[in-house]
Order: structure tokens, then C-alpha cells, then sequence
């Protein structure tokens, strides 16, 4: 039998190994993807000792799932639930008892969002509730959620009045500030921003659907705030 060159037989052996490092060491994208931790409704937060929650509504979205403001340490008695429903709907529309949101299907009334011994937040017109989150966590959580709460008073002839007490939930008009107060890095940065954070309250909702008939293709869901 004929011998292989010795040049031939180095480059033949050096493709090999060049492929066999191509076939040991090439990257792979197709690890498998591994979902975020789903909260579970029995966690009970004892960063409040002197305000405790039922382990039951301890999540404080009626699917037992929140889907902002995740963390029940730093965020004991407010929550981002997921939300849809159909036309228009007030805002403070009272839980029927029919639990909905994201994983139960769409809302009758927007209340039901919010688990048991929750509701949204504002929808007594305390605007304060929403001050348990800083501006900063309410600019930061991703998406568009919103409150039961005007984000401001009046508009005219360029000036911004506030109500400080009472605030209303108004149905919308195209020269009203009745478009919901809203926390989010997707939310509207409107001209009157004092409402709740001195110039930087956002809010959300077309001109024409205010806090008292909102459509629930403009925003992801509401903001529930323990009773």
C-alpha cells in the first residue's frame, strides 16, 4: 500500500481535529427557557406586622397572581393585576363577587380584579393610597396601571387645579382632566402633573375615556390596594 505524504497525512489530520473542535465546542442557543416564579396566594408578608393580611388575599389579585409589584416585602398592600374587559367601565365599580383578570377570563366589573379584602386603588378618592409607592417604583414597573382617581381637578385657560380630598373618577370629555392617574413606564405624561407626585404624576386613557368609563384596551390592568 502506498504511504501517505507526509504533508498530505498533517493536513488531513488537522481538519479532523478542526472539525471534531467545531463539533464539541460549538455554542448552543437552545437551552430551555425557565418561566419567572408565579407568587403564591398562602405567602403571608410580615414586613407589616401592625397591618397583617389573610394568607388568602395576601396576593391581592383575584387570580391569586400579581403582575407588577411582585415583591410582598416592599410591596405589602398594593399590586398590579391584570385586567380586560369589554366597552367601557367606571373604574369604581364595585366587586360583584364574580373574581376576573388575566388567568379568570374578562371583568363585568373592574373591582373584581382585586382578590378579596382588596380593592382599587382611589376608588374612595384618597389619593394618598397611591403614595406607598415612590415616584420612582411607579414610573419603573412595566406597563400601564391605573387607579381609580382623576389626575387632576380642571384644566382652563392653561392652569391646573387639583382636588386634595375626594377625588373624583369622572367620565371623560376632550377638554377634561378626568384620564385616570396611572404607574407605569408605558403610561401618558399629561399637562397637569401635581396630582399625586408634585410633577411627575402620569396618567392613561384617550381624551375621551376618563376614569368613569375606561376602555380596557388602553392599559394592562389596575392597581389594587389592600382595605
Amino acid at each position: 500500500m502506498r504511504a501517505m505524504p507526509p504533508l498530505v497525512f498533517l493536513a488531513a489530520t488537522a481538519a479532523a481535529i478542526a472539525s471534531c473542535g467545531r463539533v464539541s465546542f460549538r455554542a448552543t442557543s437552545d437551552a430551555p427557557v425557565v418561566d419567572a416564579p408565579v407568587l403564591d396566594a398562602a405567602i403571608v408578608d410580615d414586613a407589616r406586622p401592625d397591618t397583617p393580611i389573610d394568607a388568602r388575599s395576601a396576593v391581592g389579585c383575584a387570580d391569586d397572581q400579581r403582575e407588577g409589584y411582585a415583591d410582598l416585602a416592599l410591596f405589602p398592600r398594593i399590586a398590579a393585576c391584570a385586567a380586560t374587559w369589554s366597552g367601557e367601565l367606571d373604574l369604581r365599580g364595585l366587586a360583584a363577587g364574580a373574581a376576573c383578570g388575566d388567568d379568570l377570563g374578562p371583568c363585568a366589573t373592574v373591582g373584581d380584579a382585586c382578590a378579596s379584602g382588596w380593592h382599587v386603588c382611589g376608588a374612595s378618592g384618597d389619593i394618598t393610597e397611591l403614595l406607598q409607592l415612590t415616584v420612582d417604583a411607579c414610573h419603573a414597573e412595566i406597563g400601564r396601571w391605573v387607579a381609580a382617581v382623576d389626575h387632576c381637578g380642571t384644566y382652563q385657560n392653561s392652569v391646573c387645579g387639583y382636588a386634595t380630598s375626594n377625588v373624583a373618577c369622572a367620565a371623560g370629555s376632550d377638554a377634561s382632566c378626568t384620564q385616570p392617574v396611572c404607574c407605569g413606564d408605558a403610561c401618558d405624561a399629561p399637562q397637569c402633573r401635581d396630582g399625586v407626585w408634585p410633577g411627575e404624576t402620569n396618567a392613561n386613557a384617550p381624551l375621551v375615556n376618563g376614569c368613569g368609563n375606561t376602555v380596557a384596551t388602553t392599559q394592562d390592568g389596575v392597581l389594587c390596594c389592600a382595605d
